[in-house]
């Protein structure tokens, strides 16, 4: 599906069987050279990459990761605001590196 310049992949699967043959790497190849020629799509979401197996296929495609949201089971509001401060935290530090910024200067 897409919408404002943005293709999300939602869902995937393969066959086991299918193993080895290439197929899902040429059905991404496929889908990545349509959005290509619409000409309007900047962003292909492959919507995470949740198993190892996975991540591993889709970094064959040479991605920039993006980091999204992740959900965590919390005992309490405290516990659950000190997570998100913390995950806010290295957010924005990893920003900050990736501008060339060092840690604790300016």
């Amino acid at each position: 599906m897409w919408r404002a310049g943005r293709a999300t992949y939602l869902y995937g699967a393969s066959d086991e069987k299918a193993s080895g043959t290439g197929a899902p790497s040429l059905l991404q190849a496929e889908i990545l050279a349509y959005l290509q020629r619409l000409g309007s799509i900047r962003i292909y979401d492959w919507h995470g990459a949740n198993a190892p197996e996975v991540a591993r296929f889709k970094k064959n495609f040479n991605p920039r990761l993006v980091s999204g949201f992740a959900v965590r089971k919390c005992r309490g509001l405290a516990l659950g605001a000190a997570h998100a401060v913390r995950d806010a935290w290295r957010r924005w530090s990893a920003g900050r590196e990736a501008k060339g910024h060092q840690h604790g200067g300016t």
